[in-house]
């Protein structure tokens, strides 16, 4: 374990370092911090920031994965939706944080915002074709506003044009 001391001074480092662009040696630093203090989430923000600025899209992604669960832990949901709010901007394609996202919403009793992050992943689902994804989200948009007219049309009409007729509503 590194002393507070140390940490510190090694932080400071990282950050000199970082101003100057300096950004590999940074992220040893920042790797050597995070091992060490691994509950220090300040350290991992900073890596994938440092990550990011190297444009290692993947390694900073897995950073900000590590935070968003430790913030989930903690009950600080907003947090971990600012952390998932990141991945999403790094890759678009990690269309199922949306569903981590609503989940987190629903814990601080945010329904709208929960059901507009599901909505847009249902219409992710629709677009891509993935229908049992689809329905899944659909029951969950249901169970938390069960009166959206909407993401009923739209499941109906999908159930139909996919040979489901007896599911559409």
């Amino acid at each position: 374990c590194i002393k507070a001391s140390s940490s510190k001074d090694l932080a400071a480092k990282a950050l000199e370092l970082t101003s100057h662009q300096h950004y590999e040696a940074a992220c040893k630093i920042y790797l050597r911090l995070v091992e060490t203090e691994k509950k220090v989430l300040s350290h991992r923000e900073l890596l994938a920031e440092t990550y990011i600025k190297l444009h290692k899209t993947d390694k900073a992604i897995i950073q900000l994965e590590h935070i968003c669960q430790e913030y989930t832990l903690l009950k600080d949901y907003k947090k971990a939706n600012e952390g998932f709010a990141k991945i999403l901007d790094l890759d678009s394609s990690k269309v199922i944080i949306r569903e981590l996202i609503a989940d987190n919403y629903v814990k601080m009793e945010q329904i709208i915002d929960a059901v507009a992050e599901l909505m847009q992943l249902f219409d992710s689902y629709i677009n891509s074709n993935s229908f049992e994804n689809a329905q899944n989200i659909y029951k969950k948009i249901i169970s938390l506003d069960p009166e959206n007219i909407e993401v009923m049309s739209i499941m109906s009409r999908t159930c139909a044009s996919n040979g489901h007729r007896d599911q559409a509503i």
